[in-house]
């Protein structure tokens, strides 16, 4: 058995991770922010799970149980992580780190620190140099498994509750949070304003459409500064096409990928970029497209205090600018594909008001996959509702 650590939205991470993989695993238990899952006939490398998926924190695998009624649970849970830390392999200081997930594992989380102590002088009494990391969370983050090097120099141990047993995980991956951040921060066409796609969302936004990049052309006709072009160039698509309204977005985007060239090797870029509206993308596009994944423009940008009429008013403007894109893209997109797209939603105090857009897509042929899924990050006062639709 093996785990997955949910990002910050697990619904959009659960729907990428069943894009991509669901005929391959089975989701054995849903903790919330974990699950728990088996392969369904063949393995899959954990690491190709971690690089793959944008939405995922960690995954591992399950490498013990204790009943959670046992007498003597923290000496022998100690015991066998003791256990699991002997066959690992450095000769540098042991490092060993513990997480707790779940909200009923309170006494669990409490112990976490005396069950950490404890294996430090089980190992210790062995004569090894061992060094327990711990955090003021229950919960390790990526960031202090990755900076202290667990899983290369000893173990990231994580204890799940389930049917009354303590489930006991080796974490065997982690989000590259710095690969993240630089592909975000670092490159070089930047344009805060306009409201920039992140990559996360990019990259889950690609794994969305459930297509095998080795085999398929994406599209992105609301391109902007390149973010969707540049994820899906890293995950290696057959080719890419993308195109903006906006001359200034195009030069954006050949900027960027150039600059992604430069700062990844051994893979090819394969895009194409065009200057066109939405609406005239047939006059470029020699062959119908297999997938579409796009941002669609959020309208101006927002200071904060606008009244639900003004919001109402830019949604107005956005949906007749929407309608005659979509009716133009669902004719250059092959019968079968699928498109992902980023619809705004306007956040108005506590309410999130959406785009009415659903009804009309459906009026042009659109065929929705499931139910919308909402990214939004805290003080922003634009989310994203993300659609998922097949011609």
């Amino acid at each position: 058995m093996h785990f997955i650590e949910l990002g910050i939205h697990p619904e959009l991470s659960k729907a990428e991770l069943m894009a991509v993989y669901g005929n391959r695993i089975r989701i054995t238990h849903d903790l919330g922010d974990v699950l728990l899952f088996e392969f369904v006939n063949e393995p899959i490398d954990l690491l190709e799970i971690q690089e793959r998926l944008a939405g995922i924190v960690k995954v591992g695998e399950i490498i013990d149980r204790i009943e959670l009624n046992h007498q003597n649970l923290r000496p022998v849970l100690a015991q066998k992580l003791f256990d699991g830390l002997k066959t690992s392999k450095t000769d540098k200081k042991l490092k060993f780190g513990i997480s707790i997930y779940g909200e009923g594992n309170r006494k669990l989380a409490k112990d976490r620190q005396k069950i950490g102590l404890t294996l430090k002088t089980l190992l210790k009494d062995q004569g090894l140099s061992v060094r327990y990391v711990d955090s003021r969370e229950p919960v390790l983050s990526s960031v202090i498994v990755k900076t202290n090097k667990l899983i290369e120099s000893g173990a990231e141990f994580v204890l799940l509750v389930v049917d009354k047993e303590l489930l006991i995980g080796s974490t065997k991956a982690v989000q590259d949070f710095k690969a993240w951040s630089n592909r975000d921060y670092g490159r070089p066409a930047r344009d805060a304003k306009s409201g920039m796609l992140p990559p996360k969302l990019a990259r889950m936004m690609v794994n969305l459409s459930g297509t095998e990049p080795a085999e398929t052309v994406l599209f992105d006709p609301f391109c902007g500064s390149g973010t969707v072009l540049m994820e899906a160039s890293l995950m290696g698509y057959k080719g890419l096409i993308g195109s903006d309204a906006s001359e200034k977005a195009i030069t954006a985007s050949e900027e960027n990928l150039k600059w992604l060239r430069n700062l990844y090797s051994g893979y090819e870029d394969k895009s194409e970029l065009h200057v066109s509206p939405a609406q005239e993308v047939d006059k470029f596009l020699q062959d119908n497209v297999e997938a579409i994944v796009s941002e669609t423009s959020l309208g101006p940008p927002l200071k904060g205090n606008e009244t639900r009429m003004q919001i109402e008013s830019n949604i107005r403007d956005l949906m007749s600018m929407y309608l005659p894109s979509f009716e133009t893209l669902y004719a250059v997109l092959l019968r079968g594909g699928r498109a992902v797209i980023a619809f705004p939603a306007f956040r108005f105090g506590k309410e999130l008001i959406r785009v009415p857009v659903k009804e009309k897509l459906e009026e042009l042929g659109w065929r929705m996959k499931g139910e919308t899924l909402i990214y939004e990050r805290e003080g922003q006062k634009v989310a994203r509702e993300i659609f998922v639709m097949e011609k």
